[in-house]
């Protein structure tokens, strides 16, 4: 099982040194994901964020800056290469596709139908926000554990991913899961975030590289 983290949409206090110390815990991919930050504003916490770690960082926004900086991939909208103008855009990206993509639908039956330019695509969210009741998923279980079984796509869980539903999850066959608003609201990310690797390795379910000894 695999962890992603999305920063919030939002500025927070220190939130450069948060990502670093997560980088240092073994985080593997972070999702920023500002959309009201303009591309000077991005650029500014990308360069509080340090350099050994920008392979590791895909952009939701401000694409360009790839051109700038040395980063793991870009996050476009589901059906981006769709249509007559997504042909065009889809023959540029894959005379320069050195970087990964991904993209989000909120209809596990669309798994099939994303374009395989995609190297991860995200469904949900799984759960209403932080805060409600999120005992429940906004899936259906067998239908979920069913499509992912049978696609050979790369499926990822967000949205209300919690302590609670983290084993909910694993027995649903994702890759990995999304981590956001439990980890940057907890008011002690680094901890809360080490406190996920341990319970997925307990589980069994981290890769070697990320099992704590």
């Amino acid at each position: 099982m695999k962890f992603i983290v999305y920063t919030l949409p939002y500025a927070i206090s220190n939130e450069a040194d948060k990502i670093n110390q997560l980088f240092e815990s073994g985080l593997d991919e972070l999702h920023i994901r500002k959309p009201g930050y303009s591309k000077d504003d991005l650029c500014s916490l990308l360069n509080l964020i340090n350099r050994e770690y920008h392979h590791r960082i895909v952009l939701h926004h401000h694409h360009s800056l790839m051109k700038s900086f040395i980063l793991k991939g870009i996050h476009l909208p589901n059906g981006y290469f769709n249509g007559f103008f997504g042909k065009f855009k889809k023959i540029k990206f894959h005379g320069i596709k050195r970087f990964q993509l991904s993209t989000t639908i909120d209809n596990i039956k669309n798994v099939e139908f994303v374009d395989t330019m995609f190297d991860i695509v995200f469904i949900g969210p799984m759960y209403k926000k932080l805060g409600e009741q999120n005992s429940s998923s906004n899936f259906d279980a067998f239908e979920v554990k069913n499509v992912i079984s049978s696609t050979t796509k790369n499926v990822y869980a967000y949205g209300g991913i919690e302590f609670k539903n983290q084993h909910r999850i694993n027995q649903l066959g994702f890759k990995g899961m999304v981590l956001q608003s439990s980890l940057w609201k907890s008011g002690d990310v680094v901890n809360t975030f080490n406190a996920f690797l341990l319970s997925q390795a307990e589980m069994g379910n981290m890769s070697p590289a990320f099992k704590i000894a």
